[in-house]
């Protein structure tokens, strides 16, 4: 069993936050959970219905304190659920509750405390908004959180969600949020704001959160991982690929099969 990378060397760390739709938490999601309350971060979840199965010392926080779920379930704006999220998470930084991570993200060491910005890239360059923090009087988060007001794409929406807006309008059809791509709220909205106000050399390095291993089944099988652990820049990993069955049946060797052991009294 390969040994456990070096506990947090400080007791300051960010406070991370996260947002759930739904009565129940998966068991994947559980234990990314516990792996950071094993970091040593505060945790903060938020949902608008109760969660039942929380893991022990994890409270479920009233979502609708941070933003209306009226507003979310207008239906209106017909705004699909990734999207819901998306707005959620805007607002959340806005009042300067956290750190956003997903709750699918599985820490390996502690998330640093950020200064002018937090954002990892995939492979592929883009941001990865994943793990995400901004000031919260960042003029970015303004704009986006406007654009949502105003039910307006941004200045950063591509060509296709911007034509299929004019071609809908010019036909006298209604417009709503499910036009627009699951990640336009998320990943281009950031990467136009990081460009806007030049702030790549603020991102991490994509071993922070999508090394090889965040793309593949690799995490649930005997499979090395002593590289992860080993290496300084890998934070954690958001897995893109997981399955119930795959969680349940990680054999000994395997990240998983460690983690849950690692992270079990967490």
């Amino acid at each position: 069993m390969p040994d456990t990378p070096p506990p947090p060397t400080t007791a300051d760390l960010p406070t991370l936050a996260t947002f759930w739709i739904g009565p129940r938490l998966p068991d994947f999601q559980k234990l990314c959970l516990r792996s950071w309350r094993s970091m040593g971060h505060p945790v903060r979840f938020y949902a608008y219905e109760p969660v039942a199965n929380l893991p022990e010392g994890i409270e479920c926080l009233d979502a609708e304190a941070v933003f209306p779920k009226a507003a979310l379930d207008d239906p209106k704006r017909n705004i699909p659920t990734v999207i819901k999220s998306d707005i959620w998470r805007l607002a959340m930084l806005q009042k300067g509750l956290g750190i956003w991570c997903d709750s699918d993200l599985l820490l390996l060491r502690p998330i640093p405390r950020p200064d002018r910005l937090l954002l990892g890239v995939e492979q592929h360059g883009l941001p990865c908004v994943a793990v995400m923090w901004w000031p919260k009087d960042h003029p970015a988060l303004t704009a986006m959180l406007d654009a949502f007001h105003r039910d307006a794409l941004g200045p950063w929406a591509h060509l296709k969600p911007r034509w299929s807006r004019f071609v809908k309008r010019l036909r006298g059809e209604p417009t709503d949020f499910s036009d627009h791509p699951w990640n336009h709220w998320g990943r281009h909205a950031c990467a136009y704001y990081v460009k806007k106000y030049k702030l790549e050399p603020l991102l991490l390095g994509y071993k922070s959160f999508y090394s090889e291993e965040a793309y593949s089944d690799t995490p649930f099988r005997d499979h090395p991982f002593r590289h992860l652990l080993d290496d300084p820049q890998v934070i954690g990993l958001h897995c893109f690929r997981k399955q119930p069955e795959w969680f349940e049946n990680a054999p000994p060797g395997s990240l998983i099969a460690w983690a849950r052991d690692r992270y079990a009294n967490a």
